[in-house]
């Protein structure tokens, strides 16, 4: 039956940390990333998941995403800020 079909998912950190994770195709993404978010201490809502560089719905599943096994997907905090308005404000108080 393919809904007891599982693949493994590899999350790699911004540090170069990975972590790997077996997932049956018709669960949520939204689980491992609570997973992964939960062993790093990190806040779901404040953590960016890319797949080949793109975001993807974090309620569809690996077979509604056509992944394959042994996918990468890169996992990152979101950052506001930090372009040249920010620099030019830090000027300021020189």
């Amino acid at each position: 039956m393919e809904s007891f079909k599982t693949i493994t998912v590899r999350v790699r950190s911004q540090d170069g940390r990975e972590k790997v994770f077996r997932i049956k195709m018709d669960t949520q993404m939204s689980k491992l990333i609570a997973r992964y978010c939960e062993d790093r201490q990190w806040e779901p809502h404040t953590a960016e998941f890319l797949l080949n560089g793109l975001r993807f719905p974090r309620d569809k599943t690996p077979a509604q995403l056509n992944l394959k096994d042994n996918v990468l997907i890169e996992a990152m905090m979101h950052q506001n800020g930090g372009g040249s308005k920010a620099f030019s404000m830090h000027a300021l108080y020189l």
